[in-house]
Parts: C-alpha cells; sequence; structure tokens
C-alpha cells in the first residue's frame, strides 16, 4: 500500500472526527463533571487547578474515594494538566475529548494499513472507526475523555512494536513498554493494549514471540515489556488501594453470566449500529450486514486473520460484559477498545471481498454500507440525547453546587436531580 494511499485515510478520518466534533460539541459541565469542580479546585479559589490534589492522586484511590476501588493517576493530571492550559469551565475545557479521538483515528489508521493491502479497505475501516457512535459519549464528555486518552496509548504501544518488528531497535520495545504502563496508568482498560499486542502479532502486525527452543534469555527479551509494565502498575496500585481494594474490578457491577448471555447482540451492536435504532427493519438490516461481513470472513479471508480479529473483538468486549451501561451507546465508554477491533474486521472483510471480487465485494460493500448508515443515524441520536443531557445540567447547575458544595469523598453522580 503506498503511503498516499495511508495518508488519505489517515486524513478522511481525523477530518470526520474533528468536523463531528464541531458539530457536536457540547459545552458545559454534566453528570460526573460537576464532580471534577470541588474535587480539583483550590478550597482557596474555586477558580484556581489545585495541583496538590493532581499529584496526590499518584498515591491514593482515585480522586480520593473510599469506595470505588480505581488507581487512576494518569486521569487526574490529564484533567488538570488540560484545565491548566484552556482554564476551567471554559468553552475550549470541552475540545479534548474530540481531539484525543482525532489522534486515535489516526493512529488506528497507522495500525490498520499493516492489516490490509488495499487502499479502499484502510479507508473504509478508518471512516467506520471515525463515525462510530460509541465514540459520542467518551470524545464529547469531559469526564470521559480519559477512555480516548487511554486507546491513543494502547494503538502507540501496538505501533511501536510495529517498529520494533521492522527494526529491532531496543527503543522501540521501551517505548511499546512505556506507553502500555501510561494506559494502564489512565485506565485499567489499557490492560487490553497487551491482549491486541499478543493477537496482532499472531497476524504479523508487531509483537513478535520467540521461536520455539528460543533460550530463556531470549524469551526474557520479548516478555519484559509487556510484564514489568504491569506489575509495575499492580505495585503503584497496591500502595495506593491497599491489598483488600486492589484485586476488585468495581463497584456495583452487573451479573457477568447474564452479560455473557447478550453477547451476540453486543457484537451485532458493534459491527452494525444499526441495530441501536430499534424496530424490525433495523434489526434485520443489523443482521444481514453482519451475516454479509461474516460469509466474507470465513470464505474469502486468510484462516488465521479472520479468526484472530474475531478473538480479538470479544476479548475487547468482555470487560464490560458486566457493566451497568455496556450494552447500549448511552454508556459507551466502556467499549471503546472494541470500536477498534469492530472496525479492524470490517476492514479485513472489505478487503477480502475486493480480492475476490463479485459476488463476495458486492456483499461486504453492501453490508459495510448499511452499516456506516446505520452509524451515522445512531451517531446523531446519541448527539441529541447528549445536548438533551447538557440541557437539562444547565438547568439544575445551581443545584447541583449547592450539593455537592460540601462532599468530601467522591460519590458517582449516575443522574441528576429532576429539572
Amino acid at each position: 500500500m503506498t503511503a498516499r494511499a495511508a495518508t488519505l485515510a489517515a486524513a478522511t478520518g481525523v477530518g470526520l472526527c474533528l468536523l463531528l466534533g464541531l458539530w457536536a460539541w457540547p459545552v458545559g459541565l454534566r453528570a460526573d463533571d460537576w464532580l471534577l469542580r470541588p474535587l480539583l479546585t483550590s478550597p482557596d479559589d474555586p477558580a484556581a487547578l489545585s495541583w496538590r490534589l493532581v499529584a496526590e492522586d499518584w498515591v491514593t484511590p482515585w480522586l480520593a474515594s473510599e469506595t470505588w476501588p480505581y488507581y487512576r493517576p494518569l486521569s487526574t493530571l490529564s484533567y488538570g494538566a488540560w484545565i491548566g492550559l484552556v482554564g476551567l469551565g471554559t468553552d475550549a475545557m470541552f475540545l479534548l475529548g474530540p481531539l484525543l479521538w482525532a489522534a486515535a483515528t489516526l493512529l488506528f489508521a497507522l495500525v490498520t494499513r499493516r492489516l490490509v493491502r488495499r487502499p479502499a479497505a484502510l479507508v473504509a475501516g478508518t471512516v467506520f472507526f471515525a463515525v462510530h457512535p460509541v465514540a459520542v459519549e467518551p470524545a464529547q464528555w469531559f469526564s470521559a475523555s480519559p477512555e480516548v486518552l487511554q486507546l491513543c496509548l494502547g494503538l502507540g504501544s501496538v505501533l511501536a512494536w510495529i517498529r520494533h518488528r521492522d527494526t529491532a531497535s531496543r527503543a522501540s520495545a521501551v517505548t511499546a513498554a512505556l506507553l502500555l504502563l501510561l494506559a494502564v496508568l489512565c485506565r485499567e482498560s489499557g490492560a487490553l493494549t497487551v491482549v491486541a499486542t499478543v493477537l496482532l502479532g499472531a497476524v504479523g502486525v508487531g509483537w513478535r514471540p520467540p521461536p520455539r527452543g528460543a533460550p530463556p534469555a531470549r524469551w526474557l527479551a520479548c516478555l519484559w515489556p509487556l510484564v514489568v509494565p504491569l506489575a509495575l502498575y499492580g505495585l503503584l496500585r497496591l500502595q495506593a488501594l491497599g491489598p483488600a481494594r486492589t484485586f476488585l474490578a468495581g463497584p456495583g457491577g452487573g451479573d457477568a453470566l447474564a452479560g455473557l448471555a447478550t453477547l451476540p447482540e453486543r457484537l451485532t451492536l458493534l459491527l452494525s449500529p444499526a441495530l441501536a435504532l430499534g424496530g424490525g427493519p433495523a434489526l434485520a438490516a443489523a443482521l444481514a450486514a453482519v451475516l454479509a461481513l461474516t460469509a466474507v470472513l470465513v470464505a474469502r479471508a486468510p484462516r488465521r486473520l479472520a479468526a484472530v480479529l474475531a478473538l480479538l473483538l470479544v476479548v475487547q468486549l468482555l470487560p464490560g460484559i458486566a457493566h451497568p451501561v455496556g450494552l447500549d451507546f448511552g454508556g459507551s465508554r466502556v467499549l471503546i477498545w472494541a470500536v477498534a477491533g469492530a472496525s479492524w474486521l470490517w476492514a479485513a472483510g472489505l478487503d477480502a471481498g475486493l480480492a475476490a471480487r463479485a459476488p463476495w465485494a458486492a456483499a461486504v460493500v453492501l453490508g459495510l454500507v448499511v452499516s456506516l448508515g446505520g452509524s451515522v443515524l445512531a451517531l446523531a441520536d446519541r448527539v441529541s440525547a447528549t445536548h438533551e443531557a447538557l440541557a437539562i445540567s444547565r438547568r439544575v447547575g445551581a443545584e447541583a453546587d449547592r450539593r455537592l458544595a460540601d462532599v468530601a469523598a467522591p460519590v458517582a453522580v449516575v443522574a441528576l436531580p429532576e429539572a
């Protein structure tokens, strides 16, 4: 694939992200954003950022919570750094998410370039990633922006492994390890970087395991960039949370077994967001699109590539199966890694379909058009809901300020008072 094709794909995706960001840019605090104000501002000056509180988050549970078993110091640092740069409550404060999603789209295109051979497949996969409705919540809600940041760091780590595979550069391995560490310090879901690294390595993209019979030193050199960052994160988490809460996944989760039963629905939703529109026609269109993609992957794509990408998507969905908001786009921040997995499957399917030509090409192109159309409509629906939520937040802002004024420790703001 030429550099011009890769540039076109990346530019198209990034441009769409920025346009969507400007169109759907909801300026204002909402939901947990209200909580950040009293937590991150100086007691002496409510308009000033408290860097002391940001620094303390490296040695305490996230935002000093006594109940939530989270250790996310880089999330707090990202909040503080951006607020320190543009100001608290300013319009520019809410541009962070769209900019990060544009960066994630660029990194996604650079990784996908190594998975597919045809420019059309690269462009289509990147566009599917860029306009997926899962992006609305994390890209347009300031409190969820660290989810996009950890995805950027994870994709950057995969890219560092690609460079290491090409050049055998030790600096690339160190860079990959550092970006992995930063990803898990940002969000626990950053650990999915390891899954993506290993599985993509199995199809020749990035990380490469040692050959059978390799000496222990070779295995050590190969595995330390994956193991050491997670071990260091575990130690930091242990000192901040203590033994009792270090191994807890999170409070308020749902039934994991019940969540597994919804896995087919989640897969269909990710691959063809038309499902989110509801109704019989939307369901039929979504299922037809997914069946077309599945048929092309099974019949025409390299078996290992199809199997690895399908496994990757399923694993990327697993952390959210017990999450109370993980089944629809209203809580889509927990699905953000799975957007990459779904987009890689579409890129691979289109690549295989175009290689086989008609009727395979026609089937996968039609399925992709249906899925992209569903993405745009579902995205518009989510943007509308976002603006409605913001309007409610503004109407009850004074009451929210009053209720949170005396909060000494954070609580989850899962709903705002009735307007």
